[in-house]
């Protein structure tokens, strides 16, 4: 274990595997720190095509550029991990949605929803069929202003037992309370998902009544955080965050927490010849509102 001794506030924080960013995103590299992350890919990745839950969480401070290139070449690695394990036949379905406090946004579609619409009809309710992986990095790979969170479902063609992949993006959030008048803020969430892990880790349980209603960026990472499914956090921080000490702090004391969390998870069960159809059904349901749009 590699640990990361930082000089704000005479502070220290440990983190798992320390990664120094070199510029290249091969498979070909032999470099020590590459070989790390490329089998914390290949583990993420095997686990849910064997029909896991698993989860990635990107978070970053400073360096715009340099923290969106290298969001960026780990996510397109992350799919290119999972179309080359990925067996034929296997069922593609996914979701693209970005997420605010008020409101949610499916990516594909460009349709907003409502949080309460979101949480009663579940993610999965705007699941859509993809080709490929790569299909869906093509549509992502640009990126998007606003944290955003992309689900993967993987049905095995032998077991039907779905995995899930799930990417979220958090890009630079503010865990300090701030005050925010935009129509599209995150900071509640930012802040209720701070206050949710430290209730977590300090209590090792957590209250309904204390999870925010109407909070879908802790209601989809709820699973997560109470150990019912495989997160890996990546964290890149900038070498000297000169203007971003403080809310550095908040980060890294916030990534320390999450490494406390133990992952005690099983694998999916298969799903049902009902469950299949609906799936089915619901796919062609989404084309057809997709399709409506478009028209009018």
């Amino acid at each position: 274990m590699n640990s990361y001794f930082g000089a704000f506030y005479r502070h220290s924080w440990s983190i798992d595997k320390c990664i120094p960013y070199s510029g290249s995103h091969s498979y070909d590299d032999d470099d020590f720190y590459n070989k790390a992350a490329a089998e914390e890919r290949r583990r993420i990745i095997e686990l849910s095509l064997k029909g896991y839950n698993t989860a990635c969480l990107f978070i970053n401070k400073g360096g715009d550029y340099y923290s969106f290139k290298r969001r960026m070449d780990e996510q397109e690695l992350l799919f290119k991990e999972l179309n080359r394990q990925i067996m034929p036949n296997t069922t593609i379905e996914y979701v693209y949605f970005c997420m605010f406090d008020s409101s949610c946004c499916d990516l594909y579609s460009e349709t907003p929803q409502s949080n309460i619409h979101v949480l009663e009809k579940g993610l999965n309710y705007w699941m859509r069929k993809a080709d490929s992986v790569m299909d869906i990095w093509k549509m992502m790979r640009n990126g998007t202003k606003f944290p955003h969170v992309v689900r993967i479902r993987l049905i095995d063609p032998v077991t039907n037992r779905p995995g899930y992949l799930n990417l979220f993006d958090l890009l630079n959030p503010m865990f300090s309370p701030q005050e925010s008048k935009l129509v599209f803020s995150v900071q509640e969430s930012f802040q209720n998902l701070r206050k949710l892990v430290n209730l977590i880790v300090t209590s090792n349980r957590v209250k309904n009544d204390y999870v925010p209603i109407n909070c879908v960026l802790t209601k989809l990472l709820l699973p997560f955080l109470l150990g019912q499914g495989n997160l890996v956090v990546y964290a890149l921080i900038n070498e000297c965050p000169k203007n971003l000490q403080a809310e550095t702090v908040l980060t890294l004391d916030f990534i320390t927490q999450l490494r406390n969390i133990k992952s005690y998870q099983l694998p999916n069960e298969p799903l049902s010849d009902e469950t299949a159809k609906f799936s089915v059904y619901n796919h062609t349901l989404q084309i057809l509102k997709w399709r409506s749009k478009k028209i009018t």
